[in-house]
Formats: C-alpha cells, sequence, structure tokens
C-alpha cells in the first residue's frame, strides 16, 4: 500500500482562501500621515510624491480644525454674557482742568469684568483669547486681538488705538489706557458681546416728564463731526433715535443732551465696525 504524505501546512494554506487585508482608508489627515511615513521609510520614495502628500495632510487638518472652531464657536455665542457697564469715561472742557465742565460722561464695560465673565466659557470649549501689541506707523498702539482653538484654528483683528491722553495721564499710563481700551472693543467685537449700561434700562417712562436740556454747542459739533465719519444716515439715525427714546427730532441737533452719551456710543460702535471690517 502506497501511503502519500500530507504536509499539513499546505494542506490548510489550500482549505482557507486566499484574502487581502482590508486597505486602510486615506481620506482623512491620520491615514495619510501614516501612508507619509511608510513611503518615507523607502529609501528609494518619491520626494515629490512626499511633498505632494504632506502639502495634502495639511490641507485636511487645517480644514478640520477651522470646521471645528466654527463648530465651538457657535456653541459659545448663546453662552456667552451681557456684561454690566461699570466703568464710566468722563471727558472735561480742556479749559477747565481736572474740574473743567463735564461735556462726555460715558459708562462702558470694563475689561476685567469682561475677562472674568468670558473666560471659563472659552476655556470650556477649548478657545483662548489673547491679545499682541505693536506700534503702528502713525505713532499709535498696534492691538491684536486672537482667537484661537486647541486643535489649532486662529481668526485675528488688527487696529490702531491712539494713546488715550485725557484726565491729565502720565505717558505710561496714556499707553496703558489705550490697552485696556483696545482689549475691550476687540474683544467684544471678536465675540459679538454686548454690556448693559443704566441707560439700557427702561425707566416706565418715569423720565419723561422731567425737563430736558439742549445739548452744549461742544457737544453739537462733536456729534455733527461723529456723523460724518461714519457717513451716518441721519434719517435713520433720526428714526432709531426716536424709537430707542421716544422722541419726535428730525434733526440730531435736536437731540437731549441726556441722551448724548448713548447715541455717541453707538456712532463710535459703528465707527469700529466699519475699520474691523475693512
Amino acid at each position: 500500500m502506497n501511503e502519500q504524505t500530507i504536509d499539513h501546512d499546505t494542506a490548510i494554506a489550500v482549505q482557507e482562501p486566499f484574502r487581502l487585508p482590508a486597505a486602510e482608508p486615506i481620506d482623512d489627515s491620520g491615514s495619510i500621515l501614516a501612508v507619509i511615513r511608510n513611503i518615507a521609510s523607502d529609501k528609494e520614495a518619491d520626494i515629490e510624491r512626499l511633498k505632494m502628500l504632506y502639502d495634502l495632510y495639511k490641507t485636511i487638518k487645517a480644514d478640520k480644525a477651522r470646521a471645528t472652531f466654527f463648530t465651538e464657536r457657535a456653541k459659545i455665542a448663546p453662552k456667552l454674557p451681557t456684561i454690566p457697564a461699570n466703568g464710566r469715561l468722563i471727558v472735561r472742557k480742556k479749559e477747565g482742568g481736572p474740574q473743567g465742565e463735564i461735556i462726555q460722561n460715558t459708562p462702558y464695560p470694563i475689561w476685567a469684568d469682561i475677562n472674568e465673565a468670558i473666560t471659563p466659557i472659552l476655556g470650556e470649549h477649548g478657545f483662548t483669547l489673547w491679545f499682541k501689541l505693536g506700534a503702528a506707523s502713525d505713532g499709535k498702539i498696534n492691538v491684536t486681538c486672537i482667537l484661537s482653538h486647541e486643535h489649532g484654528h486662529f481668526e485675528d483683528m488688527t487696529l490702531p488705538f491712539p494713546y488715550d491722553s485725557t484726565g491729565s495721564k502720565n505717558n505710561i499710563q496714556a499707553e496703558g489706557s489705550a490697552i485696556s481700551y483696545g482689549k475691550r472693543y476687540l474683544g467684544c467685537a471678536m465675540l459679538n458681546i454686548s454690556s448693559r449700561t443704566p441707560i439700557d434700562i427702561d425707566d416706565d417712562g418715569k423720565a419723561a416728564g422731567q425737563p430736558s436740556n439742549p445739548m452744549s454747542a461742544e457737544q453739537v459739533d462733536a456729534m455733527r463731526h461723529l456723523i460724518v465719519a461714519t457717513g451716518a444716515n441721519v434719517p435713520n439715525l433720526c428714526a432709531w433715535i426716536n424709537a430707542a427714546y421716544r422722541l419726535n427730532i428730525d434733526r440730531p441737533e435736536a437731540l437731549p443732551a441726556k441722551h448724548f452719551d448713548p447715541v455717541m456710543a453707538v456712532l463710535r460702535m459703528k465707527q469700529l465696525s466699519a475699520k474691523v471690517q475693512q
């Protein structure tokens, strides 16, 4: 009787069908990086092909980081608080010195309050808000606001701010005031933060019966100048003033003095928004 020797390993190989390993997907940055590493391990690798794949890897990674940035940015929007205006900007006539007549008395949110309120919310979603400073060619100080996300994408905006020498400040104080001013305006513009001043609060018409003093000549000149500078539509501005303060004026010069500060603040925000969009 003839005996036939069967190689066990061969028998197993014949019985099991041959299958190719599953292909690894290469449609994301991690898989492309793995492909790059495999090619780079070959001594005869095509350098141009490696460069092309690496550029593709960076593009996909940047696109994913950008998409994540805006997804998380949308999530923080409803969580950002309205900031109370606990600061006050007081401007006096120059000829009167420190005790001169007050021509501007505007409430504003303090940067420390803003920063304290937004930092935990930003951190929860992987964001950091930070600033860079630089000298502008016209002697002003450039303030750059940067909103960066932990996945790598960031958005920034830069504006020049004049040194704030009001109130008999020395040079260091003037620079610090300009930096704080820049942080406040750029930070609020970047995150679309609003503030609430006492003027914004409805008094149920309690002040309606009180006499209204007209604006001073200096206030009228300041408002005219800012209207021209911002290109504001005068009829639209008057319509907004009438709706906001229950008035019936047909020209800005007729605005009561008690509403001068908030209207000027709105015009300044319009001016800032126009600069940011340039």
